[in-house]
């Protein structure tokens, strides 16, 4: 379990001592032997043995150029995945040919040349915005520029060839690239312009293929549009920018191995028929001088002369030894890469027959395959490291991102084990959260860390630094109570990481390793690197679960409070049913009263006894309307029959039968269209109709005869009926409140009613599923319309449009 004792924290922070490895001594460069024929100018005695070759060597020699070019051959070779080989052809001879000028550099404020440290804290990080969508990249330039910490100047270009125009004068520090332009995708784009500065590539879609041929391409992020946030977006920006120049640094890095290789002279050596040492230059001298057994400063005048098999014993057996006597039997030309043990590395081996022997050559490449293996093995983990980074994005919750933090960051580093402790939010402790390669014992043993405790995740917490322990003996020597804590015996290495969000200590991640291991300044900074994608990871998935257990919480609410309303609703339809009921016997009684004092006592009132005996029966009777309008309100949600397939076609012609009376008296005209069949209660649905056409009816303009239109037209999913007529008309804020119960817009003196009609009307259709509402002006009529749903069985239409009245 990865742990720290406070006193030693400070120097547990740095390397162990000897991990940085000196410069060895090389040997100093001599000429290409491709340059020029000097080194085939004859040594004493020896004219006749070279000279018969020597028109032969020259152009193979020549030929031989291109391949030790270190502008070439060397950056291609050694470049690691990502990196940005600085190589003639690339991005910077491409702006300078197009543009004429000098070669464009990269970001000044991360190059670490003349700029201050100030300067490049101080001078504002410039981003170039390419996307078409002028909302997009206004927001994103807001979400930049809005960061106090850091100011960024941000320009917005909507086509990738502008981008490629500008991006020929000074470079910004980052490209914000959307993945979808006008003119090209973002991948042709990046194909085009090989930038010199960092990319982060966005899209409306999250496509994980998209994602890796976008790295590939030379990205150094990848961002979903809908998933973003200001925080988010410059935090990609700014790993981007640190990413590239980690990048860039790598790139420099590898060209100055590369001129190192190219600088170094070829060995030489001529030999005759029978495989004697005829010539030999500085550089195979130098070489010679490897031999086992040999004096330090051997001379040089025994080789010449001496048989290749007296020099070098074991070639008798080795490989080499086979390749050279192949070629002076068979006379073909020879290139091979070979491991030399007696001379200490690895070497290229070319042999090319001569009139009078052979010529061979020795480019030691120990530092390339060196180089190529650092830089394999750094691909290959630029490549785990970008896996991980899908495979956290793909975590959603708390339980799945801690448990892929631990497991990931064991396949990018080869570690045996991992911890991964999150710090409390309330105490000063870690608590273990996952753990990989752990016995549950050790779990068991320190559930809970103290933030003081001699361990190195909690001095890695305290300091915000990686902890690297290479061996077992560092470890012993800062954290003697790491192996009382019941650590594995088979750990050699440790490694304790913290997980920072900004300012925030989110926890730290714990490696255990099977080797010792040398943690080289790039392990470390990879190890930072998947820090971050963890801390991303985390504070994504706390993001999840707060909105996860929002959403939940208002669900509850919701449904809680829909029971009550439901509750509420069946107590208030209860309470109108009873009262309704209740009030009715009383009112007779006083109706029929009313009507026998009328009918007896009526002649010998006087004009104010007939007056209060109307008022009476007036009252009695809008009392009554009330009441039975009250019932019909509760009947909608209770008394309702079955929905059954219903002709609506047929069920208006019933209702306006039942209207009958009503169209003759006020001279109305009433036109109906087909109609279709739904599914629905045909009760309430004729009752529908009837409120809508007596409303049509009632409220008509003084000295204009109704005309009622009823029709229906299919709208998706939905059937939508209208009743239009040519009345008063209703004002536009007005539309929603004349379905409010008890809401009129006239004096009841005008037109009578009781302001239940649409509210019956309403409920009538949102039982069915369906909305109403109304599309109306003053004086220019209603359009009362309402939707219900159009079930398979309701797609005829019936009935043919007719007029009525």
């Amino acid at each position: 379990m990865a742990g720290a004792d406070p006193a030693r924290s400070e120097p547990a922070r740095h390397r162990r001592p000897g991990g940085a490895r000196g410069a060895q001594a090389r040997p100093p460069p001599g000429r290409h032997p491709g340059s020029r024929p000097d080194h085939l100018l004859e040594p004493p005695g020896c004219g006749g043995l070279l000279r018969p070759g020597r028109q032969q060597l020259l152009p193979e020699a020549g030929r031989l150029r291109a391949l030790h070019r270190p502008a070439a051959a060397a950056p291609r070779l050694l470049a690691g995945h990502g990196a940005v080989a600085a190589a003639p052809g690339g991005a910077a001879s491409r702006r300078r040919g197009r543009s004429g000028g000098a070669p464009v550099n990269g970001p000044e404020w991360l190059s670490g040349g003349s700029a201050s440290g100030s300067e490049q804290l101080t001078r504002p990080l410039r981003v170039l915005i390419v996307d078409d969508s002028p909302e997009d990249a206004e927001t994103f330039s807001t979400y930049l520029r809005g960061d106090p910490r850091r100011p960024r100047q941000c320009e917005t270009l909507p086509l990738g060839e502008l981008a490629l125009e500008r991006m020929l004068g000074d470079l910004p520090d980052c490209v914000l690239l959307d993945y979808s332009l006008p003119d090209m995708t973002g991948l042709e784009w990046l194909e085009q312009a090989r930038p010199g500065c960092a990319v982060v590539m966005l899209t409306g879609l999250g496509d994980e293929a998209v994602a890796v041929a976008a790295m590939k391409a030379g990205a150094q992020d990848y961002l979903v549009k809908g998933r973003l946030s200001a925080e988010t977006l410059r935090r990609a920006l700014d790993g981007a920018v640190e990413r590239y120049e980690l990048q860039r640094r790598l790139a420099q890095a590898n060209a100055r191995t590369a001129s190192v290789l190219a600088s170094v002279t070829d060995a030489f050596m001529a030999l005759d028929a029978t495989f004697h040492v005829q010539y030999l230059n500085a550089a195979a001298e130098t070489l010679t001088r490897r031999r086992a057994g040999s004096p330090p400063n051997p001379p040089l005048a025994p080789l010449l002369g001496a048989s290749l098999w007296e020099v070098f014993p074991w070639l008798e057996s080795h490989e080499l030894g086979e390749q050279l006597r192949g070629a002076q039997r068979e006379r073909f030309v020879v290139r091979l890469e070979t491991q030399l043990s007696p001379l200490d590395g690895w070497y290229e081996v070319r042999i090319y027959p001569a009139d009078d022997g052979l010529t061979v050559y020795f480019s030691d490449v120990s530092e390339r395959r060196q180089a190529q293996a650092l830089s394999l093995r750094a691909s290959e983990r630029l490549e785990r490291l970008h896996r991980a980074g899908v495979a956290l994005n793909a975590a959603r919750s708390l339980a799945e991102v801690t448990a892929c933090i631990v497991r990931q960051a064991a396949a990018v580093f080869g570690a045996v084990g991992g911890t991964l402790a999150l710090q409390h939010l309330s105490e000063p402790v870690l608590q273990i959260s996952d753990t990989f390669g752990v016995s549950d014992e050790e779990v068991r043993a320190w559930p809970l860390l103290p933030l003081a405790a001699p361990f190195p995740l909690c001095d890695a917490v305290r300091s915000r630094e990686p902890v690297l322990l290479g061996t077992r003996e560092e470890a012993t020597l800062w954290y003697p109570r790491l192996f009382d804590s019941g650590e594995p015996h088979g750990h050699q290495a440790w490694a304790a990481v913290p997980l920072l969000r900004g300012d925030q200590v989110l926890g730290s991640l714990g490696l255990m390793f099977g080797t010792p291991q040398p943690f080289e300044s790039d392990e470390r900074t990879l190890m930072l690197a998947y820090a971050e994608l963890g801390a991303q990871a985390l504070a994504r998935a706390q993001i999840f679960e707060a909105e996860r257990e929002l959403r939940a919480s208002l669900e509850r609410r919701v449904e809680a409070r829909t029971a009550e309303l439901r509750q509420s609703n069946r107590e208030l339809e209860q309470f109108a049913s009873v009262a309704s009921h209740d009030l009715r016997e009383p009112l007779r009684t006083i109706s029929s009263y009313a009507q026998l004092l009328a009918g007896r006592y009526g002649p010998e009132l006087d004009d104010r006894g007939v007056r209060y005996l109307n008022f009476i029966l007036d009252g009695t009777g809008r009392l009554h309307r009330l009441i039975e309008d009250l019932l019909a309100l509760s009947r909608v949600g209770t008394h309702g029959s079955t929905f059954s397939l219903t002709d609506t076609g047929a069920l208006l012609d019933n209702t306006l039968k039942l209207l009958g009376t009503a169209i003759e008296e006020s001279g109305a005209r009433v036109s109906t269209q087909a109609l279709p069949q739904v599914t629905a209660d045909a009760t309430q649905l004729g009752q529908l109709f009837q409120n809508l056409i007596a409303n049509a009816l009632k409220f008509r303009r003084a000295g204009v005869a109704p005309q009622v239109q009823v029709g229906a037209a299919r709208e998706g999913a939905y059937w939508r009926f209208t009743v239009a007529d040519n009345g008063l008309g209703i004002a536009p804020e007005h539309a929603e409140q004349v379905f409010h119960l008890f809401q009129r817009l006239h004096h009841r003196e005008e037109y009578p009613g009781n302001g239940i009609g649409l509210s019956v009307c309403q409920k009538i259709v949102v039982r069915h599923g369906g909305r109403i509402g109304v599309d109306s002006l003053p004086g220019q009529g209603s359009t009362f319309w309402f939707t219900l749903p159009a079930t398979p069985a309701s797609l005829t239409v019936t009935g043919e449009a007719e007029p009525r009245g």
